[in-house]
């Protein structure tokens, strides 16, 4: 099981807003690696520009399922500075949410 998940050969554009698509990355993808016990690296490269929406929905159930796990093992490559920018605000609301 690869522990890659390269979010362009899922289908993801350039401009990442599919909430559906996320959501489904996350239970095909980062979820079952979790539950391996793998750290799961999401490359973002070729991704110009994500929505709040969708980078919640790539997390949010496994920050719910696996809590700090979820923040340890999961990292983000190739992540432009305005991605980096949204997660920042995502994962401080998740986690005023999850407390």
């Amino acid at each position: 099981m690869k522990r890659i998940v390269r979010l362009r050969e899922l289908g993801v554009g350039e401009f990442a807003e599919d909430k559906a698509l996320a959501r489904e990355i996350c239970q095909e993808e980062i979820l079952p690696k979790l539950q391996a016990g793998k750290r799961v690296i999401v490359d973002f490269r070729g991704i110009e520009a994500m929505g709040q929406g969708f980078f919640y929905q790539l997390v949010a159930l496994a920050a719910e399922q696996y809590g700090e796990v979820a923040y340890r093992e999961i990292v983000f490559r190739n992540v432009k500075r305005e991605i980096g920018e949204t997660m920042v605000g995502v994962y401080k609301g998740l986690q005023i949410t999850l407390a």
